[in-house]
């Protein structure tokens, strides 16, 4: 019987990993504790994309939003593969990628390589800290929310009663604010055990934040 895994995340954006669990008996379901609400972007959001020297991208979610508006001679800053492939996908070049797949590391790591005075606009949802905004004080950045992530209500019922019936292995977890929907329900079933699977290094140390234990993609499927 295969044990089953949760993939707390939309159907088609990690389709490879879906694939990576069917090579180690696991079987998949989709459940996305979050629903994403797009907003409308103002007219001031939009002029300050198109006079931005560089768009930085934390996550894949607002690309579609913001790449329409995007001049020729922006560039654009991303944490990891799945960011940079989402950029890639709307025809753009990604100009800088973080080494290490954190948004600090991306920050640190930029700041270095840019150190004259750079127009930044930085596309968020309403969760987002402000760290960026903090540590990239010698440069102009402009920050917009530009979608809302909210709790998807039905989907932690289902997750709740799949908890119930001890009926998982596992699941997989892609963002912080996707592990804290999650907690949202499995704090009510620490008895329950689960292998708790994170995307990278930023959504791993947020689950211990919890005083839970999370084991990186990476790491798992090498142990497999």
């Amino acid at each position: 019987m295969l044990k089953k895994i949760i993939l707390s995340t939309r159907p088609m954006a990690y389709k490879e990993e879906q694939v990576l669990f069917s090579t180690v008996d696991l079987e998949t379901w989709h459940l996305p504790l979050a629903e994403i609400v797009r907003l409308p972007l103002t007219q001031q959001a939009q002029t300050a994309i198109r006079s931005a020297d560089w768009l930085f991208f934390t996550s894949q979610i607002p690309v579609s939003q913001i790449l329409p508006y995007s001049p020729p001679k922006a560039k654009i800053a991303v944490i990891g593969a799945k960011t940079a492939a989402e950029v890639a996908a709307w025809g753009k070049s990604v100009s800088f990628v973080s080494q290490a797949p954190t948004k600090a590391a991306m920050i640190e790591e930029w700041h270095k390589l840019q150190r004259r005075p750079q127009r930044i606009f930085y596309a968020k949802s309403q969760l987002a800290d402000d760290l960026l905004e903090k540590q990239l004080t010698t440069h102009h950045v402009i920050s917009c929310v530009t979608y809302h992530n909210q709790p998807n209500e039905a989907n932690a019922k289902e997750l709740r009663k799949l908890l119930q019936l001890n009926a998982l292995h596992g699941v997989y977890l892609t963002s912080p604010s996707i592990v804290d929907r999650f907690y949202a329900v499995y704090k009510d079933f620490l008895d329950v055990s689960l292998e708790l699977i994170a995307l990278g290094e930023t959504t791993k140390q947020q689950i211990e934040s919890y005083g839970l234990t999370a084991t990186l993609l990476s790491v798992y499927m090498n142990q497999c």
